[in-house]
């Protein structure tokens, strides 16, 4: 378990299941494939009869950073009896902001679904210090270029997620960078300028820098593609038997008719 395994380093992803549980699993998931799962600790994890005070516990005192996902009913989700959950002192991510403002934990708000930060006024005095953190805003249509500008900001802030990301394979914006392409001098010119949009862009959400990335990730693809045509093109000519040769470019001139024929 996460809790067992991590002593240094470790991302806490403080959520509520009415408010943003979608997206506290997809964000904890992409920062797993960057980081590896001993890294990050989501409440999902904790098994079935396994005592899950102990665990959060455990968890918050081993995390690094709290993440606390805000969507727009995080500030006002109400318990059966009507009651806001933020106003209980056993509310769970009452208790987890609590715990990590007191051992002097990064704290990162995070809004998704256009949610507002709040105002120190609508918080208990205990979460008021939730408010002094420039929140980072979390956009379900430019994601990937997020987590990238998220992960920039991780690794920078607590060097030991730093080391876990170099254990991993290196990622782009949008899926596994190619060994063969970053060997090229393309390849080379495409990470140098990948690397500068990962540092660079900041907080400014506004910025359009995740379109210039995208098209460097289609060019990087395209050249892949290339690539592998060139030498699945040479092997065949020079290696493969007369008959293979025979069936396979009969079978690519087939697949041509049938894709002229229909388009």
């Amino acid at each position: 378990m996460w809790y067992a395994k991590t002593s240094t380093g470790g991302v806490f992803i403080s959520y509520r299941r009415q408010d943003s549980q979608g997206f506290a699993g997809r964000l904890a998931d992409d920062l797993t494939d960057q980081l590896g799962d001993e890294q990050i600790f989501r409440d999902d994890e904790i098994p079935e009869g396994e005592d899950f005070t102990e665990i959060l516990g455990s968890a918050l005192d081993t995390c690094r950073a709290l993440i606390v996902v805000i969507g727009r009913d995080w500030l006002d989700t109400r318990d059966a009896a009507g009651e806001r959950r933020l106003n209980q002192p056993d509310d769970w991510v009452r208790l987890e902001i609590e715990a990590a403002l007191a051992r002097d934990v990064w704290v990162l708000p995070v809004l998704v679904s256009g949610a507002a930060m709040p105002r120190p006024d609508e918080l208990p005095p205990s979460l008021v210090a939730l408010t002094n953190v420039q929140a980072f805003n979390l956009s379900d249509r430019r994601w990937d270029y997020d987590i990238e500008r998220l992960m920039a900001l991780l690794t920078n802030r607590i060097p030991a997620l730093t080391a876990a990301s170099s254990k991993k394979s290196a990622k782009s914006v949008n899926g596994e960078r190619s060994s063969e392409i970053e060997s090229t001098p393309l390849g080379t010119v495409i990470a140098r300028v990948q690397e500068y949009l990962a540092t660079a862009a900041g907080d400014n959400a506004s910025k359009p820098r995740w379109g210039l990335t995208l098209f460097l990730s289609v060019i990087r693809r395209a050249v892949v593609l290339g690539i592998a045509a060139l030498v699945a093109y040479f092997v065949l000519e020079n290696y493969a038997p007369p008959a293979v040769r025979n069936f396979v470019y009969g079978f690519l001139g087939f697949v041509a008719d049938l894709v002229r024929s229909v388009f």
